[in-house]
């Protein structure tokens, strides 16, 4: 019957401390412990043996001897299961100290069995006879039950082997008793050698047993983390999922309004007389350049979320920065009447200045937007190895327990009624995805009613800076005339085309690749050459690579694109600016400027 403690399952921190709680359990196993009727009925049988056979006074010593014992193992058993059960709060060294008792228990159990048998030798024939008997069965048990450690029979043995010595020795006086005595030494000897291969065996299954328990323990772990991180993975995909579906419920609200603001313009255009249609047509502009600072937007979202953002990192002067922000909104702070304060700042910045323009320029742009008296301060100043770039406004502020969703989609604290006047809500989440590119660290803090200070944390050098060009100065009359527009979509191709012509351009279109060559073939020299990625017969940055071998010359060029990532690859191989539909004539001028400028 197998012990009810060997069920308890423990787990100490230690191997060494687990071998020593196994071999306890296969110790009060394989013992007597638990076998009660077992017990009992040896007792019972050797002290009748020795009633009948010797005499009933020898008898009555036998069976009081073996009640001692008893209780001395049941007192024994008590400690064994007591440790067992407390096995887990004990260290090695500990465990090493209970083992030791429970040897020096054990020990002293098999002197009070043994000792009697050893007395047998002084009582009449065949005491002497059963003493021997029962001292073979005692070493007989000890070989197989005390294996605790390879040297637990040398406490165990020598009162056995007392026994059957001294009982030899009565049976055969003299030097045969002598000689007797030492075969029960030499029994011993045998008893220990076949113990210690019991404890051999023993080691070895409980080495198994750890091996084994180690392979449980390194499996369920690896089980454990898989299903962690399937779970993690689940519920990111969800996440993002959820994420998705509301940033395309959001973006196809704002969407529609301009568009369908710009669709009703444009069917009163068709009714009203000429005079009536120049205001109308403003506001259909306004409609449509709407849409298309909300697709410009979710194009730097998608942008940004498929890594497609290359980052240009490099030394520049604080105060280069700054004086480009103010050309940029000194105009929308005078038309809301509100004060646009610049503090100059001596300092050298390392990151891309354009992507980090555009972090600065979100703050500042909603801090005019939601300031209506007071003053917007954009600082620079040192703060440990970093400068914080800081827009504070004397705005309205943003409720505590909404700062940290402020940086999210669509977010707007302040604009319940979504009025485009106040923005779209993706400035903030642009500004923070801009802010994981380039490894900057973003932050905002406001107190309703008082205004917010919205910040970012940039690398300082020592190095000296490249001057940054001043967007929005006024640049000179354009040197490139002749422009060649390669464009499939006669819509796109027609609107760019009159953009161009009110601009002073003489563009010439082709729909495709082959008629763009043919154009070079036929004599055509084009200044600069504007190029759809995507075209029927081929790919944009192959074509502008085979118009300049045509060409023999190293012909500006600029890719048109409305996809996220395609083309740059390519674009960035051949040195090739793309620009991202729908592009404003604005945005396609200043480029075309840029060009113009580096010839």
């Amino acid at each position: 019957m197998a012990s009810r403690w060997e069920s308890m399952s423990i787990h100490p921190q230690t191997k060494a401390a687990r071998a020593i709680e196994l071999a306890l359990l296969q110790f009060n196993q394989r013992s007597w412990s638990d076998h009660f009727i077992a017990r009992l009925a040896a007792i019972g049988v050797s002290s009748l043996f020795v009633w009948t056979l010797v005499g009933p006074r020898w008898g009555a010593f036998i069976a009081a001897c073996a009640v001692v014992g008893f209780f001395w193992d049941t007192y024994a058993t008590r400690v064994l299961h007591s440790t067992i059960a407390e096995f887990a709060s004990f260290d090695v060294a500990q465990a090493r100290t209970k083992r030791a008792s429970m040897i020096a228990i054990v020990a002293v159990g098999s002197a009070i069995y043994c000792l009697p048998y050893a007395i047998l030798a002084l009582a009449p024939p065949p005491g002497a006879i059963l003493g021997m008997i029962f001292a073979t069965g005692a070493m007989s048990l000890i070989i197989g039950q005390h294996v605790l450690t390879q040297s637990m029979s040398l406490w165990t043995l020598p009162t056995p082997t007392f026994a059957l010595a001294a009982n030899a020795m009565t049976l055969a006086p003299g030097w045969p008793g002598v000689g007797c005595a030492v075969f029960a030494l030499i029994a011993a000897a045998n008893a220990y050698a076949l113990a210690t291969a019991a404890w051999r065996a023993s080691q070895d299954l409980i080495e198994a047993q750890l091996e084994l328990e180690e392979a449980a323990a390194g499996l369920d772990r690896q089980v454990t983390a898989r299903t962690r991180d399937l779970a993690a993975a689940v519920e990111e995909a969800r996440a993002a999922n959820e994420q998705k579906s509301a940033f395309l419920s959001a973006a196809s609200h704002d969407l529609r309004q301009p568009l369908q603001a710009a669709t009703a313009y444009m069917a009163v255009i068709e009714s009203r007389a000429e005079a009536d249609i120049s205001a109308i047509a403003t506001k259909a502009l306004t409609a449509l350049d709407v849409t298309n600072d909300i697709l410009g937007s979710l194009l730097d979202v998608s942008r940004l979320n498929a890594g497609a953002v290359e980052v240009r990192t490099r030394d520049f002067a604080a105060d280069g920065l700054l004086a480009r922000l103010r050309l940029q909104f000194e105009g929308a702070a005078a038309a809301k009447k509100v004060q646009l304060n610049f503090a100059s700042s001596s300092l050298t910045l390392r990151c891309d200045p354009d992507l980090l323009e555009r972090i600065v320029a979100n703050y500042v742009g909603n801090a005019i937007r939601y300031t209506e008296v007071g003053a917007v301060e954009v600082n620079c100043a040192p703060r440990g190895g970093f400068a914080r770039l800081s827009v504070r406004d004397t705005g309205i502020g943003i409720p505590s327990d909404k700062l940290a969703s402020i940086f999210d989609d669509f977010v707007q604290l302040n604009n319940v009624a979504r009025s485009r006047s106040n923005g779209y809500g993706l400035g903030l989440s642009v500004a923070k995805r801009v802010a994981e590119v380039i490894s900057c660290k973003i932050g905002v803090e406001s107190e309703l009613g008082n205004g917010s200070t919205f910040w970012v944390d940039v690398p300082i050098t020592n190095t000296a800076p490249a001057p940054l060009e001043l967007v929005g100065a006024k640049s000179s009359p354009p040197r490139f005339v002749h422009v060649l527009l390669v464009e499939d979509d006669e819509m796109v191709a027609s609107a760019t085309i009159l953009a161009l012509e009110d601009e002073g351009y003489k563009p010439k279109h082709v729909a495709s690749m082959q008629e763009a060559l043919s154009a070079i073939t036929q004599g055509y020299r084009p200044e600069v050459i504007l190029s759809d990625v995507r075209l029927p017969d081929g790919y944009g940055p192959d074509l502008i690579s085979k118009l300049r071998m045509e060409l023999s010359s190293n012909t500006p060029a600029v890719l048109l694109t409305g996809d996220t990532v395609l083309g740059k690859a390519e674009a960035d191989r051949i040195g090739i600016p793309i620009l991202r539909k729908p592009v404003t004539p604005r945005v396609l001028f200043e480029m075309l400027n840029k060009l113009n400028a580096i010839q």
